[in-house]
Protein backbone atom coordinates (compact mmCIF):
# COMPACT_ATOMS: atom_id res chain seq x y z
CA UNK A 1 0.00 0.00 0.00
CA UNK A 2 3.08 2.17 0.74
CA UNK A 3 4.53 1.68 -2.71
CA UNK A 4 0.99 2.66 -4.46
CA UNK A 5 1.09 6.08 -2.40
CA UNK A 6 4.93 6.92 -3.50
CA UNK A 7 4.71 5.83 -7.00
CA UNK A 8 1.00 6.76 -7.76
CA UNK A 9 1.32 9.00 -9.90
CA UNK A 10 4.73 6.90 -11.88
CA UNK A 11 1.40 3.76 -12.10
CA UNK A 12 -1.13 6.34 -13.21
CA UNK A 13 1.67 7.87 -16.02
CA UNK A 14 2.49 4.69 -17.32
CA UNK A 15 -1.27 3.34 -17.65
CA UNK A 16 -1.75 6.59 -19.61
CA UNK A 17 1.47 5.81 -21.99
CA UNK A 18 0.27 2.46 -22.05
CA UNK A 19 -3.64 3.58 -23.27
CA UNK A 20 -1.61 6.11 -25.63
CA UNK A 21 0.61 3.82 -27.47
CA UNK A 22 -2.39 1.15 -27.66
CA UNK A 23 -4.56 4.29 -29.34
CA UNK A 24 -1.11 4.54 -31.96
CA UNK A 25 -1.81 1.36 -32.58
CA UNK A 26 -4.99 1.68 -33.28
CA UNK A 27 -5.58 4.75 -34.82
CA UNK A 28 -2.74 3.23 -37.28
CA UNK A 29 -4.64 0.69 -37.91
CA UNK A 30 -7.74 2.56 -37.91
CA UNK A 31 -6.10 5.19 -40.78
CA UNK A 32 -4.64 1.96 -43.21
CA UNK A 33 -8.13 0.76 -43.43
CA UNK A 34 -9.60 3.78 -44.21
CA UNK A 35 -7.18 4.46 -47.11
CA UNK A 36 -7.77 0.99 -48.29
CA UNK A 37 -11.63 1.76 -48.60
CA UNK A 38 -10.78 5.05 -50.08
CA UNK A 39 -8.84 4.03 -52.90
CA UNK A 40 -11.49 0.86 -53.31
CA UNK A 41 -14.00 3.98 -53.72
CA UNK A 42 -11.66 6.04 -55.71
CA UNK A 43 -11.19 3.26 -58.12
CA UNK A 44 -14.72 2.42 -58.36
CA UNK A 45 -15.38 6.17 -59.17
CA UNK A 46 -12.98 6.42 -61.56
CA UNK A 47 -13.29 3.19 -63.63
CA UNK A 48 -17.06 2.27 -63.74
CA UNK A 49 -18.70 -1.16 -64.78
CA UNK A 50 -19.25 -0.53 -68.40
CA UNK A 51 -22.72 -1.59 -69.66
CA UNK A 52 -23.17 -2.44 -72.99
CA UNK A 53 -25.97 -0.45 -74.62
CA UNK A 54 -28.95 -1.88 -76.34
CA UNK A 55 -28.56 -1.23 -80.21
CA UNK A 56 -30.63 1.03 -81.50
CA UNK A 57 -32.73 0.13 -84.75
CA UNK A 58 -32.26 2.45 -87.22
CA UNK A 59 -33.48 1.03 -90.18
CA UNK A 60 -36.18 3.15 -91.46
CA UNK A 61 -34.16 6.45 -90.71
CA UNK A 62 -31.67 5.00 -92.77
CA UNK A 63 -33.94 3.97 -95.26
CA UNK A 64 -35.41 7.60 -95.45
CA UNK A 65 -32.41 8.69 -95.43
CA UNK A 66 -31.33 6.70 -98.70
CA UNK A 67 -34.38 7.88 -100.19
CA UNK A 68 -33.50 11.52 -99.68
CA UNK A 69 -30.03 11.25 -101.06
CA UNK A 70 -30.81 8.80 -103.80
CA UNK A 71 -34.54 9.41 -104.96
CA UNK A 72 -36.33 7.08 -107.37
CA UNK A 73 -36.16 8.32 -111.11
CA UNK A 74 -39.13 10.08 -112.63
CA UNK A 75 -40.75 7.77 -114.68
CA UNK A 76 -42.93 9.64 -117.60
CA UNK A 77 -43.90 6.62 -119.04
CA UNK A 78 -45.61 4.61 -117.83
CA UNK A 79 -48.08 3.95 -113.99
CA UNK A 80 -49.54 7.64 -114.32
CA UNK A 81 -52.27 9.42 -117.02
CA UNK A 82 -50.46 12.64 -117.35
CA UNK A 83 -48.56 12.49 -120.20
CA UNK A 84 -49.49 8.89 -120.95
CA UNK A 85 -53.36 8.21 -121.09
CA UNK A 86 -54.89 4.65 -121.59
CA UNK A 87 -56.01 3.69 -125.04
CA UNK A 88 -59.24 2.44 -125.28
CA UNK A 89 -59.73 0.45 -128.69
CA UNK A 90 -62.98 -1.22 -130.44
CA UNK A 91 -62.55 -4.53 -130.96
CA UNK A 92 -64.50 -6.29 -134.24
CA UNK A 93 -66.93 -7.53 -135.17
CA UNK A 94 -68.47 -7.05 -131.25
CA UNK A 95 -67.57 -3.52 -131.07
CA UNK A 96 -66.93 -4.64 -127.22
CA UNK A 97 -63.81 -2.08 -125.82
CA UNK A 98 -60.59 -2.59 -124.62
CA UNK A 99 -58.73 -1.09 -121.98
CA UNK A 100 -54.64 -1.96 -122.77
CA UNK A 101 -53.39 0.18 -119.95
CA UNK A 102 -50.42 -1.89 -120.20
CA UNK A 103 -49.47 -1.82 -124.15
CA UNK A 104 -49.36 -6.01 -124.31
CA UNK A 105 -53.16 -6.36 -125.80
CA UNK A 106 -53.64 -4.24 -128.79
CA UNK A 107 -50.75 -3.81 -131.78
CA UNK A 108 -47.94 -6.29 -132.18
CA UNK A 109 -47.04 -5.97 -128.96
CA UNK A 110 -50.48 -8.44 -128.29
CA UNK A 111 -49.46 -11.10 -130.29
CA UNK A 112 -49.16 -14.62 -128.73
CA UNK A 113 -46.32 -17.18 -129.06
CA UNK A 114 -48.61 -20.25 -128.36
CA UNK A 115 -46.02 -22.65 -129.32
CA UNK A 116 -42.62 -23.53 -131.35
CA UNK A 117 -42.08 -26.74 -133.12
CA UNK A 118 -38.47 -27.35 -134.57
CA UNK A 119 -38.12 -28.67 -138.03
CA UNK A 120 -35.48 -31.15 -137.77
CA UNK A 121 -32.86 -32.70 -140.18
CA UNK A 122 -32.95 -36.42 -139.88
CA UNK A 123 -30.88 -39.29 -141.57
CA UNK A 124 -31.28 -42.90 -140.73
CA UNK A 125 -28.87 -45.92 -141.38
CA UNK A 126 -31.70 -48.72 -142.89
CA UNK A 127 -29.31 -51.65 -143.43
CA UNK A 128 -27.61 -53.18 -146.15
CA UNK A 129 -29.10 -53.25 -149.61
CA UNK A 130 -27.69 -54.45 -153.06
CA UNK A 131 -25.64 -57.71 -153.44
CA UNK A 132 -22.69 -59.35 -151.92
CA UNK A 133 -20.86 -58.61 -155.28
CA UNK A 134 -21.91 -54.93 -155.03
CA UNK A 135 -22.96 -53.80 -151.79
CA UNK A 136 -25.28 -51.15 -150.86
CA UNK A 137 -26.98 -49.14 -148.08
CA UNK A 138 -30.26 -47.89 -147.22
CA UNK A 139 -30.81 -44.57 -145.73
CA UNK A 140 -33.71 -42.31 -145.02
CA UNK A 141 -33.51 -38.45 -145.11
CA UNK A 142 -36.27 -36.21 -143.75
CA UNK A 143 -36.31 -32.57 -144.23
CA UNK A 144 -38.57 -30.57 -142.53
CA UNK A 145 -37.79 -27.14 -143.30
CA UNK A 146 -37.57 -27.97 -146.87
CA UNK A 147 -41.23 -28.37 -147.06
CA UNK A 148 -43.13 -25.65 -146.59
CA UNK A 149 -46.47 -26.61 -146.52
CA UNK A 150 -47.92 -29.81 -145.75
CA UNK A 151 -46.29 -33.11 -144.35
CA UNK A 152 -42.55 -33.72 -145.47
CA UNK A 153 -42.00 -36.76 -147.07
CA UNK A 154 -39.20 -38.88 -146.12
CA UNK A 155 -37.07 -39.54 -148.94
CA UNK A 156 -35.39 -43.38 -148.65
CA UNK A 157 -32.51 -44.70 -151.18
CA UNK A 158 -29.69 -47.32 -151.11
CA UNK A 159 -26.54 -45.72 -151.65
CA UNK A 160 -22.90 -47.56 -152.29
CA UNK A 161 -20.51 -47.27 -150.41
CA UNK A 162 -18.07 -43.12 -151.28
CA UNK A 163 -21.21 -41.96 -152.84
CA UNK A 164 -23.46 -39.60 -152.62
CA UNK A 165 -26.96 -39.22 -151.04
CA UNK A 166 -28.58 -36.59 -153.05
CA UNK A 167 -27.43 -33.00 -152.10
CA UNK A 168 -27.36 -34.24 -148.64
CA UNK A 169 -23.88 -36.32 -147.90
CA UNK A 170 -21.52 -38.83 -148.66
CA UNK A 171 -21.29 -42.43 -147.29
CA UNK A 172 -17.41 -42.52 -146.22
CA UNK A 173 -17.46 -45.29 -144.05
CA UNK A 174 -19.20 -48.40 -143.29
CA UNK A 175 -18.93 -50.28 -139.48
CA UNK A 176 -19.44 -53.38 -138.82
CA UNK A 177 -20.10 -56.99 -140.42
CA UNK A 178 -20.31 -57.28 -143.91
CA UNK A 179 -23.75 -58.77 -143.66
CA UNK A 180 -24.71 -56.61 -141.10
CA UNK A 181 -23.66 -53.47 -140.84
CA UNK A 182 -24.16 -51.44 -137.38
CA UNK A 183 -22.69 -47.78 -138.31
CA UNK A 184 -22.44 -45.14 -141.08
CA UNK A 185 -20.13 -42.48 -141.09
CA UNK A 186 -21.21 -39.54 -143.55
CA UNK A 187 -19.47 -36.25 -144.83
CA UNK A 188 -22.03 -33.69 -144.76
CA UNK A 189 -22.66 -31.53 -147.83
CA UNK A 190 -23.27 -27.85 -147.66
CA UNK A 191 -26.71 -26.30 -148.99
CA UNK A 192 -24.93 -24.27 -150.52
CA UNK A 193 -21.78 -24.20 -153.27
CA UNK A 194 -18.81 -22.06 -151.38
CA UNK A 195 -17.89 -18.90 -152.73
CA UNK A 196 -14.81 -18.77 -154.81
CA UNK A 197 -12.57 -17.64 -152.82
CA UNK A 198 -13.35 -19.26 -149.61
CA UNK A 199 -10.56 -21.97 -150.03
CA UNK A 200 -10.66 -25.51 -148.68
CA UNK A 201 -13.80 -26.76 -147.39
CA UNK A 202 -14.28 -29.09 -144.32
CA UNK A 203 -17.73 -30.66 -144.64
CA UNK A 204 -19.21 -31.74 -141.27
CA UNK A 205 -18.32 -35.75 -140.47
CA UNK A 206 -21.12 -37.66 -138.39
CA UNK A 207 -22.05 -41.08 -137.39
CA UNK A 208 -25.33 -43.07 -137.66
CA UNK A 209 -26.17 -46.17 -136.33
CA UNK A 210 -28.83 -48.54 -137.14
CA UNK A 211 -30.95 -47.45 -133.48
CA UNK A 212 -30.32 -44.34 -133.51
CA UNK A 213 -30.83 -41.72 -136.11
CA UNK A 214 -28.78 -38.29 -136.53
CA UNK A 215 -31.10 -35.37 -135.84
CA UNK A 216 -30.77 -31.69 -135.91
CA UNK A 217 -33.05 -28.64 -136.12
CA UNK A 218 -32.30 -27.20 -138.82
CA UNK A 219 -35.40 -24.29 -138.60
CA UNK A 220 -38.52 -23.78 -136.43
CA UNK A 221 -42.31 -22.92 -137.07
CA UNK A 222 -44.71 -20.90 -134.74
CA UNK A 223 -48.13 -20.98 -133.75
CA UNK A 224 -49.47 -17.39 -133.21
CA UNK A 225 -52.53 -15.87 -131.87
CA UNK A 226 -54.19 -12.26 -131.12
CA UNK A 227 -56.54 -12.23 -129.18
CA UNK A 228 -57.89 -8.75 -129.73
CA UNK A 229 -59.41 -9.97 -132.60
CA UNK A 230 -59.95 -13.62 -131.79
CA UNK A 231 -56.88 -14.51 -134.99
CA UNK A 232 -54.97 -17.55 -134.98
CA UNK A 233 -51.66 -18.43 -137.27
CA UNK A 234 -50.94 -21.73 -137.43
CA UNK A 235 -47.45 -23.23 -138.54
CA UNK A 236 -45.77 -20.17 -139.54
CA UNK A 237 -42.64 -19.60 -140.52
CA UNK A 238 -39.86 -17.58 -141.38
CA UNK A 239 -40.50 -14.84 -144.02
CA UNK A 240 -44.02 -15.17 -144.12
CA UNK A 241 -46.78 -12.82 -143.21
CA UNK A 242 -49.45 -11.80 -140.72
CA UNK A 243 -51.53 -8.90 -140.26
CA UNK A 244 -51.95 -7.36 -137.12
CA UNK A 245 -54.43 -4.67 -137.03
CA UNK A 246 -54.18 -2.39 -139.85
CA UNK A 247 -50.28 -3.52 -140.80
CA UNK A 248 -48.58 -6.28 -142.17
CA UNK A 249 -45.61 -7.99 -140.67
CA UNK A 250 -43.01 -10.45 -141.71
CA UNK A 251 -42.10 -13.16 -139.48
CA UNK A 252 -37.78 -12.29 -139.64
CA UNK A 253 -36.49 -14.79 -137.00
CA UNK A 254 -37.82 -17.93 -135.14
CA UNK A 255 -35.75 -19.19 -132.46
CA UNK A 256 -36.27 -22.32 -130.26
CA UNK A 257 -38.12 -19.42 -127.49
CA UNK A 258 -38.76 -16.42 -129.45
CA UNK A 259 -40.45 -14.91 -132.43
CA UNK A 260 -39.13 -11.97 -134.38
CA UNK A 261 -41.35 -9.38 -136.18
CA UNK A 262 -40.11 -6.63 -138.70
CA UNK A 263 -42.97 -4.12 -139.80
CA UNK A 264 -43.29 -2.38 -143.07
CA UNK A 265 -40.95 0.35 -141.68
CA UNK A 266 -38.11 -2.07 -140.56
CA UNK A 267 -38.86 -1.89 -136.55
CA UNK A 268 -38.54 -4.94 -134.75
CA UNK A 269 -40.48 -6.76 -132.01
CA UNK A 270 -38.93 -9.69 -130.31
CA UNK A 271 -41.77 -12.29 -128.50
CA UNK A 272 -41.46 -14.78 -126.28
CA UNK A 273 -42.98 -18.11 -126.06
CA UNK A 274 -45.58 -17.67 -123.59
CA UNK A 275 -44.67 -20.11 -120.77
CA UNK A 276 -47.18 -22.65 -119.46
CA UNK A 277 -48.61 -21.94 -115.56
Amino acid sequence: MEFLKKHYEKIVLSVVLLGLAVAAVLLSLKVRQVRNTLGTEIQVLTNPAQTELAPVDTRTYEAALTMVTNPPPLNLTSNHLLFNPVPWYRKMPDNVLIKDATGTIIGVRGVVVMKITPLTYTISFDGPGGSPENPRYKFTVERQAAVTRGTPRPSTREVSLNSKFGTNFIVKEIRGEAGNPTEAVLELLPDAPPAADAGPVTNEVITVTRDKPWVRAEAYKADLSYPAENLTWLNKRKDEAIRVGQEDYIIFAITDNQVVLIAPNLKRTTLSLKQEP
